[in-house]
């Protein structure tokens, strides 16, 4: 299935027609293939203005193994319209992410379902 282009073909143009050239993609769920989707963006020539992404940091994840795989994802190439320079997580507990104190588990976790 080829990846849908609605950035390519919508955002992107109605942003650069205003004026906007530098974006920033602040929840990059990278386990999900989203960084996958940019980096493809990048190669096929058809990203035009400059994203800094912040790859999303799961809460249920081994900081280890975690911290490996986002710096191997590390790119900041100078001249490249792409950037992966941040990653993104909360601490101030939010439900929907399951990071909330709970006086009893989850019913449902959100990260999970795809």
């Amino acid at each position: 299935m080829p990846i849908s282009y609605g950035f390519v073909e919508y955002t992107q143009p109605m942003l650069l027609s205003h004026g906007i050239t530098s974006i920033s993609d602040a929840r990059v769920y990278w386990q999900r293939g989203q960084l996958d989707t940019w980096q493809k963006l990048q190669a096929d020539g058809v990203l035009k203005m400059r994203a800094s992404l912040g790859l999303w940091a799961y809460p249920e994840a081994s900081d280890e193994s975690q911290i490996r795989a986002l710096k191997s994802f590390h790119n900041t190439t100078p001249n490249s319209l792409l950037e992966v320079d941040q990653i993104k997580f909360y601490m101030d507990g939010i439900l929907v992410n399951t990071t909330a104190a709970m006086k009893e588990p989850y019913k449902v976790d959100w990260l999970k379902l795809d």
